[in-house]
């Protein structure tokens, strides 16, 4: 069926109508960049602790394998990668340590001992950290949506996982020097009970950003949920909390 709404450009084409709202797209594109400038001041200076400056991910330097299927493993531990990402999963961890101001926040209770300041704000750090997680990921989802081509359906967008689960493969790869988003969503899944291979490669800049978090803070994430839950693990799919709620 056809929409009795439907959003119409201009003789031009550069500015989109959808009922009485009028987007003209230098707006997009100043969107996409001032998200994008966020996000990369976000990660930086609050979530990788100024060590952003040394260790950055570029996707045309990296390999990945279409056939990496174990659980909780993603293009890091491709084994081409090694070299590159060698310690990557302690390198946010082992910068916390060795900074004493950074250590009262972040570091593990027995391991501090007289060291570790008070408990409770030790908490309250994890959570305002979380919170800047989270803060990033908001910024990061408005440009992984936008900048990619076609923007992804929200089932599409929010089901995207960085690494593998027991049960499914990762949505984020990597292939031909870009960083590739592959969904298998599409609107008529639910009656014809198959599904569609969807495809995004993000502009360089937006893989890079993508290819650091995961590659430096979900590991710190991870490290940090250890020491209140030691059992637990960080969910698989991108847009989610620490205690994997989505």
């Amino acid at each position: 069926t056809v929409s009795q709404r439907q959003a119409q450009w201009n003789a031009t084409g550069d500015i989109i109508t959808f009922g009485k709202v009028q987007l003209p797209m230098p707006s997009v594109c100043s969107l996409i960049h001032n998200e994008y400038v966020l996000a990369r001041q976000l990660l930086a200076k609050d979530l990788m602790f100024g060590v952003e400056s040394r260790v950055t991910s570029n996707s045309a330097l990296l390999w990945d394998d279409m056939e990496l299927s174990v659980p909780y493993k993603s293009w890091t531990h491709v084994l081409r990668n090694q070299d590159i990402f060698r310690d990557a999963d302690i390198q946010l961890s082992y910068h916390v340590l060795s900074d004493v101001k950074l250590r009262k926040r972040f570091g593990p209770v027995a391991m501090l001992g007289e060291d570790r300041g008070d408990t409770a704000q030790m908490e309250l750090q994890h959570e305002i950290y979380e919170q800047k997680v989270q803060m990033f990921l908001k910024h990061l989802a408005v440009v992984v949506h936008l900048s990619a081509g076609q923007p992804l359906r929200e089932p599409e967008l929010l089901s995207i996982m960085w690494q593998n689960s027991p049960n499914e493969r990762r949505h984020i790869w990597i292939q031909y020097g870009k960083v590739m988003i592959r969904t298998f969503y599409h609107k008529g899944q639910q009656h014809s009970g198959t599904s569609k291979e969807n495809v995004r490669f993000l502009p360089s800049p937006v893989g890079n950003l993508v290819l650091d978090f995961i590659a430096y803070v979900q590991p710190f994430r991870q490290f940090l949920l250890h020491q209140r839950h030691p059992t637990a693990l960080l969910s698989s799919h991108l847009w989610s909390y620490a205690d994997g709620k989505q």
